[in-house]
């Protein structure tokens, strides 16, 4: 009938196939009344004592056709087994206007809880415990939160659900077991049979109660169906833009003039306004309104609650949150409604009243930072005890410390003038570092007597006591001693000197044999020189040992750096001042065998410098420099492409 009405069809027009049908299925339903036989009693031959273990069980559910409640009573029979019986049940069709389940479940349940109420009241039986089944997990929800969150439509109805019933009585339930569920569903409907699932009830309530279903998962709370919250808040836009301003004294002096302007207006001396400095007044007037803006955007509450206690008595004040930022700092207003510390040093024998009562400022707000880094610039860059220093004669900021390091970090200046190199982690040791076995100066020189000048006419010979009669005697011995090795102190003692013309030839010199005799024989200088390859063994195994492992370990540049790349401009450090260091732009880079930077090429205005990275010290400069790369390393003239150049440089020119 309800299909019929919201369709809209006239009661002599013909309402269609699907109606029809569904028509006459209701109407074969109608025969199945006639059918049906109620017992007259609950439960045959039950005694009042069996009576005293009775139970109401509910169930209610609902479908986007209808929704329905059904009750059953339970009891425990003489033998000890449980036995169901129909109380009463009650359906209604669903509203024309769509209404969402959760919504249908929660009617469903106002419905039994009305049916259950009702069953109680028209019943003399006395009725143990009560158990009200439902399969909405959203609906349990509501009964079970704070129902006054909820829209007016939910919160009316789970009121009236849980003044008819208690909350621990409801209970969740599987669909496949909610009984309610056949009422709402449109089919052949429920079987009236006396053994039928709708008479004897569910099959889950002729067990013990520790078999019933269990809910799942408790649910305590649902956003379904939520009250909106509203919330109205007005957004005061300061009238000052702090964020535009780079610079401390820029902005007090901008609003020193701002105040310069007012105070001009209201004399009406308009004429005298152009041309006219800040006065000290006009600075100092724009100092305090610049802080108490800080201070009413950061501490609104605050600010609020000592303004208001001014005008109080001091019985009636009200104290701040102790979950306040500056709680524990017991802030006071002082009577240019400036927030201070109300410390302890009001009596000490000074004159400066900041210094006694410092000004509360927030560490993140951008005017500390410009404060802060006014006083950094004010200083000279100094320490940072100095910088905290002087800030805490005047001001509290929170940590300070921290925001003193964050300025100094963010200066300019002091990225130039105190930028220090970023050397890479140490390098592998080259292999000559590492051969044990080899002749000394293998892999380097080394000039003991630095350059001498020697005429044509001098000869230095390192010579053996043997007799050098002719040219050829002096050329042999010549070519031994340029493949025999030196032996220290054993060979010291041969060396003669002889010295010849230029102009005549060795056959025609006369060189006679030395005159010293060193009486060194053959046989001496082979057990000398055993001896010395014994030492040198004997060395060289201790070299391994003992000193080769000690070399493993690194003793500085642990860490990953940053490396050196092409473009940047860095400073060459050397020995003389930091004034006088040469800055330069890093033309070419070159790695080592470990793949990190080692060495760059540095393009500056004396040329082209090739230094370690551990001399260079990277300029944290602007990024953007659009600065060209002088393509002539010298200066002026055709020296030629740079690429050539660095393949063939020194490594310092």
């Amino acid at each position: 009938m309800q299909e019929v009405w919201r369709s809209g069809i006239k009661w002599d027009e013909y309402v269609g196939q699907r109606i029809e049908q569904s028509w006459r299925k209701w109407i074969e339903l109608l025969d199945v009344v006639r059918r049906i036989e109620i017992p007259r009693c609950y439960f045959a031959n039950a005694t009042t004592e069996r009576y005293q273990t009775l139970q109401a069980h509910l169930f209610v559910d609902a479908s986007e056709a209808a929704y329905a409640a059904v009750v059953y009573f339970r009891i425990i029979d003489m033998e000890g087994n449980p036995q169901c019986s129909l109380v009463t049940a009650k359906t209604k069709v669903a509203p024309l206007k769509y209404v969402s389940i959760p919504r249908l479940e929660l009617m469903a349940a106002v419905l039994g809880a009305r049916l259950l109420t009702f069953v109680v009241e028209n019943h003399t039986i006395p009725i143990q415990q009560r158990f009200c089944w439902s399969d909405s997990n959203t609906v349990l929800a509501w009964l079970r939160s704070e129902h006054r969150r909820y829209k007016q439509f939910v919160a009316c109805r789970v009121g009236e659900v849980l003044t008819l019933t208690k909350e621990n009585e409801w209970r969740w339930v599987p669909s496949r077991l909610n009984i309610a569920d056949e009422a709402t569903k449109w089919g052949k409907g429920p079987s009236f049979d006396a053994g039928s699932r709708w008479v004897q009830g569910p099959e889950f309530l002729s067990r013990a109660e520790e078999l019933w279903p269990k809910a799942v998962a408790s649910t305590v709370s649902t956003e379904e169906e939520l009250r909106p919250c509203h919330l109205f808040h007005e957004v005061i836009t300061p009238m000052v833009d702090f964020k535009r301003f780079s610079n401390w004294n820029r902005l007090l002096r901008t609003v020193a003039f701002v105040f310069h302007l007012f105070t001009v207006h209201k004399a009406n001396k308009a004429s005298t306004i152009m041309g006219k400095e800040p006065t000290y007044e006009d600075l100092r007037a724009a100092e305090i309104q610049i802080l108490k803006m800080v201070q009413w955007a950061v501490y609104p509450d605050e600010m609020s609650i000592i303004t208001r206690n001014l005008n109080r008595a001091e019985d009636q004040r009200s104290a701040l949150d102790k979950s306040s930022s500056i709680y524990k700092l017991t802030p006071m207003i002082d009577e240019t409604g400036v927030l201070r510390i109300d410390s302890r040093t009001g009596s000490a024998h000074v004159d400066a009243f900041d210094l006694k009562y410092p000004v509360i400022l927030p560490r993140k707000h951008h005017v500390t930072y410009l404060i802060v880094d006014y006083y950094h610039k004010k200083f000279l860059h100094g320490n940072s005890e100095t910088i905290v220093n002087e800030l805490r004669q005047k001001y509290y900021i929170p940590r300070i410390r921290v925001i003193v390091r964050t300025v100094t970090r963010l200066c300019q200046w002091c990225k130039v003038y105190k930028s220090q190199p970023v050397v890479p982690r140490m390098g592998p040791l080259p292999e000559a570092r590492l051969s044990p076995g080899v002749r000394p100066f293998s892999y380097i020189g080394i000039d003991y007597f630095g350059p001498i000048l020697v005429k044509k006419s001098l000869m230095i010979c390192l010579l053996s006591p043997v007799s050098l009669a002719s040219a050829d005697s002096y050329a042999e011995e010549e070519r031994r001693w340029r493949y025999t090795p030196i032996m220290g102190e054993i060979l010291s003692e041969q060396i003669v000197f002889y010295k010849s013309k230029s102009n005549a030839s060795i056959n025609s010199s006369g060189v006679k044999q030395p005159s010293v005799d060193l009486g060194f024989p053959d046989q001496v200088l082979r057990n000398s020189w055993a001896q010395i390859q014994e030492k040198l063994d004997h060395f060289w195994k201790r070299w391994i040992r003992e000193y080769l492992p000690t070399l493993t370990r690194r003793t500085k540049w642990f860490s990953e750096a940053k490396p050196v790349n092409s473009g940047d401009i860095v400073v060459i450090i050397e020995d003389k001042k930091r004034n006088g260091w040469t800055r330069g732009r890093v033309l070419d880079v070159t790695k080592g065998r470990d793949g990190r930077i080692r060495q760059a090429v540095v393009q500056t205005s004396r040329g082209l410098f090739r230094r370690p990275v551990s001399k260079l010290a990277v300029l944290d400069v602007a990024n953007g420099c659009n600065a060209e790369v002088i393509t002539h390393p010298y200066g002026e003239g055709n020296v030629g492409d740079v690429t050539p150049h660095l393949a063939t440089m020194p490594t310092d020119v």
